[in-house]
């Protein structure tokens, strides 16, 4: 027992002048993001792409309706369309509504691909930010501001990291 009770008192002598030179700081990434002009640039670039593919889908459902509305006419006519027909006009519709579903799912997957592209250098460069101000600063942790338990307001760099990045910013009455 004795030994155990020096083993943990010599742990903590050897780790108690490394824990006495830790600085933790945290970063909120929400609050420096909109801030930064970048992000408005690639936000409307992203909306502006984003209306066109809905202007496209929009067309193409159009189309679709037309189409079966017209089908759906032309059977309840009197006359009404021959078998050979309506099955070429409903296989019509079929591949129009596959279409359609398709380009739904790759204008999700374009939009993201986009947006990605897009903020991956922002993102980059707030990182490099974050590091020079963390070094500059003797801070040996950062994280993020949603992993902050407790966040002690005189810990947070995100003001210093917008300084950093050429902006000044907002006054404490401002920020979120």
């Amino acid at each position: 027992m004795k030994k155990i009770f020096v083993i943990l008192l010599a742990v903590c002598w050897v780790s108690a002048p490394a824990m006495a030179q830790m600085k933790i700081g945290y970063f909120d990434l929400t609050y420096v993001m909109p801030l930064l002009p970048e992000v408005k640039k690639a936000e409307t670039d992203i909306e502006a792409y984003a209306k066109q593919l809905d202007a496209e889908f929009a067309r193409m459902q159009k189309e679709f309706n037309d189409k079966y509305k017209a089908l759906a006419d032309a059977a309840n006519s009197p006359d009404g369309l021959s078998q050979t027909i309506l099955a070429a006009k409903q296989e019509e519709l079929q591949t129009l509504q596959k279409r359609l579903q398709e380009f739904e799912q790759r204008s999700v997957g374009d939009i993201q691909t986009r947006r990605d592209k897009a903020l991956d250098p922002i993102y980059k460069k707030i990182e490099t930010a974050v590091t020079e101000v963390a070094t500059a600063n003797a801070y040996t942790h950062v994280m993020r501001a949603e992993s902050c338990y407790l966040p002690v307001k005189e810990s947070n760099i995100s003001d210093l990291v917008l300084k950093k990045l050429g902006i000044t910013p907002p006054p404490p009455a401002e920020k979120k």
